[in-house]
């Protein structure tokens, strides 16, 4: 039996600071891993709230195992979208 992997970027590409000027150097990413899909889109939007003043978006979202890659980046924002949605 293969142990299953959630992965997620997310990344950044640069701000502004509380002087109105962009901070050259900037943009940057973080990479999560969780041992669950739910977990991981948890945590995708606490790195959204933490870091929002850098706007971060999701760069990659993926479902790993020994046997497989699979690409879930789609699946990940329209689960995040539709609990945004729901929480206005």
């Amino acid at each position: 039996m293969s142990s299953e992997k959630f992965y997620a970027t997310i990344s950044w590409d640069g701000y502004i600071d509380e002087n109105d000027k962009f901070v050259w150097g900037s943009d940057g990413e973080v990479l999560i891993q969780r041992d669950r899909l739910e977990w991981l889109i948890e945590g995708v939007m606490d790195y959204f709230q933490r870091f929002s003043e850098r706007h971060p978006y999701l760069d990659l979202a993926s479902k790993e195992s020994d046997e497989k890659a699979q690409d879930i980046t789609d699946l990940v924002k329209s689960e995040i979208n539709r609990r945004q949605n729901e929480s206005k």
